[in-house]
């Protein structure tokens, strides 16, 4: 029997299966890469905020720890909002926006007699961006109900780091 079929067939066998895996976990590994990140990203803004000439020296870990936090939670609440206005502003605006479009793509067609516009009128007329923006704002939406999965994972991660450098070596 030939090895070598076998090996590649237990090998695409192992990427399916992988691929299954991670498609069906996605739920669960999307929060937790997303808490890694901002468990490093809270750790970096902690030891910056240490850092800083003249007042970080006399800040305690746990202080600036807690300031990254506040500084974090502001940013990410004003990116939210700004989102939100922003795509609540467009999806209101779209049909304008679309109808704008298609006159000046008429125009042009109209002007220049161009008839290759014609076949991008009927792409673009095809395209719906309200259903697209619709599926951002559904994205979004997700991470907001994952919200609460992503702060227990950074939660553990917090409560972990002091021995997982002994874990690591083990």
């Amino acid at each position: 029997m030939n090895t070598r079929l076998i090996t590649a067939t237990f090998f695409m066998l192992a990427i399916g299966m992988i691929f299954y895996g991670l498609v069906v976990a996605k739920t669960l590994l999307m929060p937790l890469i997303i808490a890694i990140f901002l468990w490093h990203l809270l750790n970096t803004l902690a030891v910056y905020i240490k850092g800083i000439y003249g007042v970080g020296q006399y800040i305690p870990p746990a202080i600036c720890l807690l300031l990254s936090f506040v500084i974090l939670g502001g940013v990410l609440y004003e990116l939210g909002s700004i989102l939100t206005d922003n795509v609540g502003e467009v999806m209101v605006r779209l049909p304008l926006y679309q109808e704008n479009f298609k006159q000046i793509l008429e125009g042009i067609d109209t002007k220049f007699n161009i008839k290759a516009l014609v076949y991008m009128r009927d792409f673009f007329q095809n395209i719906d961006l309200k259903d697209i923006l619709v599926n951002i704002y559904g994205t979004f939406t997700s991470l907001t109900s994952n919200a609460f999965l992503i702060a227990l994972y950074v939660l553990f991660l917090f409560l972990q780091q002091q021995s997982m450098s002994l874990k690591m070596a083990a």
